[in-house]
């Protein structure tokens, strides 16, 4: 193991780890280091002596993500290879909140996007430093990434992304983890029908190529698409990943695009009922990015009124299905 790298159980059980008043600690899980995360090193760095990063330990990560990140040996290693890091602390043990306690740093310096919220182990993590005289900081200046990294990212950074997120509402809602799971419990016998309109949600990253000499517009150079499903189709999805039985009754065109919400529905325990209007196509929604930013957004649909025989058909599966149902969901 790199002489940088120590983790946090040996640092409290061998007792010799010495305060260091002159560093900058960061704290992260670093799955994969891009250079968002050099910026942020690099801006640490300006309030200490020394940088110090606490990285989150394997058995800290929630349980959705931790079967999806690397290792906290090789994601140590990964960190401690880079010239700015002086040492990678593991914490396999304990909280950011004892480390700081412990290290007692001249700064601690967090992603800016925890300035406005931070999850409870960080915000208390804030306090302590705050208590002892430490400086908290947040690592300012915009994050970029390359177009094509909008349609990707990891598994992991987009599960600890949910994950964060989820335990914001629960916090700001005083909603009860457990009572919640025991309704979701619940849910697992129950039939939903949901009714909505279909989209597909197109994303296209584009890297920008200039202004044209033709007219004032933009031109951008496509680099790639990605299609996801969208509207009530994404609900419906929702509502199956919660437990329930869920039928899903809509509107598609007779075209690609709704065969592939036929089959990806199929694929996450949905009950498509879908009737095929030649007459319109499948809704699409498509949005061209530009890095972190959308430059516009393009709708393909027709809105005139269904045929009397597709509403008819509709409006009978829905009487057939209602003997069975515990609750309709109408997504507008």
């Amino acid at each position: 193991m790199n002489s940088k790298v120590v983790c946090f159980s040996n640092i409290t059980s061998d007792n010799n780890f010495d305060s260091s008043n002159e560093a900058a600690l960061c704290f992260g899980h670093f799955n994969s280091i891009h250079p968002g995360h050099i910026r942020y090193f690099q801006y640490a760095a300006l309030h200490g002596a020394q940088l110090i990063v606490a990285l989150e330990g394997d058995s800290q990560m929630p349980l959705a993500v931790r079967d999806q990140v690397f290792c906290e040996l090789d994601r140590a290693e990964s960190l401690a290879a880079l010239d700015i890091v002086d040492q990678v602390i593991i914490m396999d043990d304990g909280s950011l909140q004892d480390l700081v306690k412990l290290l007692q740093p001249g700064a601690l310096v967090l992603g800016k996007e925890f300035e406005l919220y931070s999850p409870p182990r960080l915000a208390r993590a804030v306090d302590q430093a705050r208590d002892q005289g430490i400086d908290v900081v947040y690592a300012a200046g915009e994050t970029r990434y390359s177009s094509t990294d909008l349609l990707h990212g990891t598994q992991s950074e987009l599960e600890l992304d949910r994950w964060q997120k989820f335990q914001k509402i629960l916090t700001d809602h005083h909603i009860d983890l457990d009572k919640l799971l025991t309704k979701l419990e619940n849910l697992s016998k129950s039939h939903v029908l949901v009714l909505g309109d279909t989209i597909v949600d197109q994303y296209v990253a584009c890297d920008p190529v200039g202004m044209s000499n033709e007219a004032p517009v933009v031109v951008v150079k496509e680099l790639e698409t990605r299609d996801y499903i969208g509207g009530a189709a994404i609900v419906a999805a929702h509502v199956a990943g919660l437990g329930a039985r869920c039928s899903y009754l809509s509107v598609t065109g007779a075209d690609d695009y709704g065969e592939m919400v036929k089959t990806q529905l199929s694929e996450m325990g949905v009950e498509p009922i879908l009737f095929e209007d030649s007459s319109r196509p499948t809704t699409c929604k498509i949005r061209y990015l530009v890095e972190n930013q959308k430059l516009f957004r393009v709708s393909r649909l027709k809105e005139h009124p269904l045929a009397k025989d597709i509403e008819d058909r509709v409006l009978n599966s829905i009487l057939e299905l209602s003997p069975s149902l515990d609750a309709i969901v109408l997504s507008d």
